[in-house]
């Protein structure tokens, strides 16, 4: 059975731990991938900008990043990935692990705020919060993962959207952006240009859904709503 518009799971594919909600087949069988303001036209690759804060969580990062570096095998030409930061240069995970990263670009499809436990000190800041918003503003859609949902709100981005974070950020979040309608039962959430996802993998079932959202072939998405 077909899942439901919006559900994630695992399929086995002989790949070595991920593949896709989204079955090979159904992106193979596109002969290019579509613009999404004019079909007619073949879309450049999608820039995926996935943004990191000292102490961020390594699992918030690289399980997004995992999913798009499938998707571009199955379909080449869909993605281009970036890591970004505020100043770029090399950040260190709350693991102690280095990553190298750049500084962003004037524009991008989408943004991914990759959470962290230091995510008060970046709400704290006025800058950080200010370069946040500038970098969503100029995106076509922008997203979180975990506590990357608090450095959103902060921006004003979520307010009067419905949004998740991790459980135990929950009350938080809600405590400190009363405009925000929070929802800690979800895995994620999409609410317009908006995503937000639970804590850690809960950021690959996030991409999960943000390729199906770019890939997925119009009548098997027609299928999946008739089969929910």
């Amino acid at each position: 059975m077909a899942p439901a518009r919006g559900e994630a799971r695992l399929v086995s594919s002989g790949r070595p731990w991920l593949v896709f909600l989204l079955d090979e087949r159904i992106i193979r069988e596109q002969d290019h991938v579509v613009n999404d303001v004019d079909p007619t036209i073949p879309a450049m690759s999608r820039r995926i900008d996935l943004h990191v804060l000292a102490g961020f969580q390594l699992l918030d990062l690289t399980g997004p990043l995992t999913v798009f570096e499938f998707a571009e095998e199955i379909a080449p030409g869909s993605y281009r990935t970036a890591v970004i930061s505020e100043a770029g240069g090399a950040v260190t995970a709350s693991s102690g692990l280095e990553v190298t990263t750049v500084s962003p670009s004037e524009s991008r499809d989408t943004l991914i705020i990759v959470g962290g436990y230091t995510v008060d000190a970046a709400t704290a800041s006025q800058a950080t919060v200010d370069a946040v918003k500038l970098l969503a503003s100029r995106s076509r859609r922008t997203a979180s993962v975990c506590t990357g949902a608090i450095l959103l709100a902060a921006t004003g981005l979520l307010d009067g959207r419905r949004a998740t974070t991790h459980w135990r950020f929950a009350v938080r979040l809600q405590s400190r952006y009363p405009k925000v309608k929070v929802d800690a039962d979800k895995i994620f959430i999409k609410d317009g240009a908006v995503w937000t996802s639970a804590g850690i993998t809960a950021g690959i079932d996030l991409a999960l859904a943000l390729v199906e959202d770019d890939l997925a072939h119009p009548i098997h998405r027609a299928e999946v709503h008739s089969a929910s």
